[in-house]
């Protein structure tokens, strides 16, 4: 990205992709491309695992999950690992 100041007052400047951010907007254009024509599937699969972590939670309710730094969300997929903490 480069950065353009006209230095004025008010301020005004210009942001513009350069050689190097357009590069990864190329790389880009295919996966979010894939994403909006898959885009239906991705939320049936979303909700699936949803349902999946709540069946789970209800379940087990005093499971924890011991996943380091993970985010929560993959709380689930550990838990069908067979990975749990002593907590």
């Amino acid at each position: 990205m480069s950065r353009r100041d006209f230095g004025e007052k008010p301020l005004l400047v210009e942001y513009a992709l350069n050689e190097l951010g357009m590069g990864l907007l190329v790389q880009m254009v295919p996966p979010w491309t894939w994403l909006i024509e898959q885009s239906e599937g991705v939320n049936e699969a979303r909700k699936r695992f949803d349902e999946r972590e709540e069946w789970n939670n209800a379940l087990h309710p005093n499971a924890r999950h011991d996943l380091g730094d993970f985010p929560e969300a993959y709380g689930s997929l550990a838990f069908d690992a067979g990975v749990r903490s002593s907590h």
